[in-house]
Order: structure tokens, then sequence, then C-alpha cells
């Protein structure tokens, strides 16, 4: 399905602007030449063209923010070669389009679900569990915290009445089988191991909870960050939420999540098969930018004290 150039160049003046912080991005036109000021950062197209990023000020580490920019056009180098005035034929159902690709890789990978999401803000661009829109979560999440945060967090809220006591034999501890609240791996759970908590209504149907388990414990990845560098994430864990992740145009990742073990070399080959229809579609798609929403808020749970 051949992408609509017009809605992608849309999308990357609203990325370029988000990403690197400008007041305004724009394309210029072949011949013409970028102005030269403190305020501005430059980069050239392969054919000659000038993408321009002004800032309210002179910005810091203009050379690092050039290169940023040269990612993200050379990311959408096919849109920035046709102006939306060049392209007037209506939309596609992407999102139906989407959807069903999505669907094909998670037969294809044997995958319990197959899920697009953004790098930098909750947006979820597509899932083949569920026919939906592209929209952000504002899932608040319940996690164990360890004995070091929560000294850290009582430092900055001062102290906490101590409520913990003897349990009764057999009481429930409501941590399953870490039935011993001594038990040392009490403070260790895992991260993604957190549950929902809290999730705010949302259009029609919401992803299943293993999938935005999965979601939840990729955003905590610490090798996210190097994706503002240029370089590439490629992720599997076997352990708690199973799931392979692999990112694509710098700014988005596809993540492939499964219920238990799972053949890692058919996920990524069909992942890998799927990987440029799947970035073609999400290329496609109208801008989504939303508000800054509260996420990953945690709740301390105490550990009894040995009396």
């Amino acid at each position: 399905m051949p992408m609509d150039d017009a809605t992608a160049f849309e999308r990357f003046l609203t990325l370029a602007k988000r990403e690197l912080s400008a007041e305004d991005v724009r394309l210029l036109e072949k011949g013409e030449e970028p102005p030269e000021a403190p305020n501005v950062v430059v980069a050239r197209l392969p054919d000659g063209r000038h993408v321009v990023a002004t800032f309210a000020e002179a910005p810091n580490e203009r050379d690092v923010l050039s290169r940023r920019l040269t990612l993200l056009a050379n990311t959408f180098v096919d849109a920035l070669g046709s102006p939306p005035s060049e392209r007037t034929r209506a939309r596609p159902p992407v999102v139906s389009s989407l959807h069903e690709e999505l669907r094909a890789l998670s037969l294809r990978a044997r995958a319990t679900d197959v899920v697009v999401i953004d790098v930098d803000s909750p947006v979820i661009w597509g899932c083949a569990a569920v026919r939906m829109r592209p929209r952000a979560t504002t899932d608040t999440f319940l996690r164990e915290v360890s004995d070091r945060e929560l000294a850290a967090q009582d430092e900055s809220s001062g102290p906490l009445p101590d409520e913990s006591g003897m349990l009764e034999a057999g009481q429930d501890t409501g941590l399953g089988d870490l039935e011993d609240a001594s038990d040392p791996r009490v403070s260790r759970i895992a991260p993604d191991e957190s549950r929902p908590l809290l999730t705010s209504e949302e259009d029609d149907l919401e992803e299943p909870e293993l999938t935005r388990r999965a979601i939840a414990a990729i955003r905590r990845l610490p090798a996210l960050d190097n994706l503002h560098k240029g370089r590439h994430l490629r992720h599997v864990e076997r352990e708690g939420s199973c799931y392979l992740v692999l990112s694509f145009s710098g700014i988005y990742l596809l993540a492939l999540v499964f219920d238990g073990e799972f053949d890692e070399l058919r996920a990524e080959r069909a992942a890998q098969e799927s990987m440029a229809r799947i970035e073609r579609l999400v290329l496609a798609l109208p801008p989504l930018d939303p508000e800054p929403q509260p996420m990953g808020g945690v709740i301390a749970f105490r550990r009894a004290r040995r009396r």
C-alpha cells in the first residue's frame, strides 16, 4: 500500500518540533538558501533542499540538534519529496490496514499480541489483539519498591509511622508465593511484574493486561535513551513479561508479546518480514501529540520489621 505522503509530511513537522523543542520547522524550496542565524539549525536532504528548525534563542549543542534533525528528515525522506499540495487523493484506511498487518504478524510469530508504541510518549499506534485508533495510555501502575528507594522517599517526605506488625499464622499477605514478609526477594520485585491499578476510560476495547505489562516493562528499558543517539534497539525478555522488541524509524518500537516461552528465531524472522510494511503504515498515520500524562505512579509497601 503506498504511503500517504501528505499525512507523513505533516507528521514529520509535528515530530521534528517536538523532538527538538523548536518553535518552527519548515522545508525550503529547491534553490532557496537556508538562513544563517544562531537560533537556526539546518539539515540538508539528498535532493539538495534544506529542512530548517528555528528556536526562540540560540540552542546549546547545535551539532547534536543538527544530527537529530537530519536523522528525522532521512526517516521521512520519501514524504519530504512530495509536499502536501502535490498529493490530494483520499487517505486509505491506514488504521485498519495496520491492525491487519499486526494480526498477520502475530499469527506468523505465534505471539499473543503485537503492538507499535511511541518511544517518547505514551501513544500506542496499533495493536493486533484489538482494533483501535492510535491513543495515549494513562495507566497508573502499582509495584513493589525496594528499601533503598523507600529510604530516598522518606528523606524528602519525612518519616512514616511504623504500622507493621506480626502476621497471624496463615494470614494472606497478598504477595502470592512470597508469603514471608522478611524474604529478601520482596524488595527485589522486578518492574515488569507491575500490575495496572487504575486505567482511564478510553475508546472501545483496551489492550490485554499481558500486553500492558509488556509495554510498561519496555518503557523502562535503559537502552531507550540510545535511540536519540541514532542507535537501534533489539531486546528479548524471557522472564516475567516475555517479549521481543525492535525499534524502527528512530522513534517507534515494534513489540511482539508472548505468554511464556517462544521461538526467538521465528519471531524475529516474522518481524523483519513485516517491518517495511508496518513502518510504511505507521508513518502514514495522522499526527497524535498528546498532552503530558502522569505515568508510572508507585505505592510503597513496607517490609515488616523483625522483632
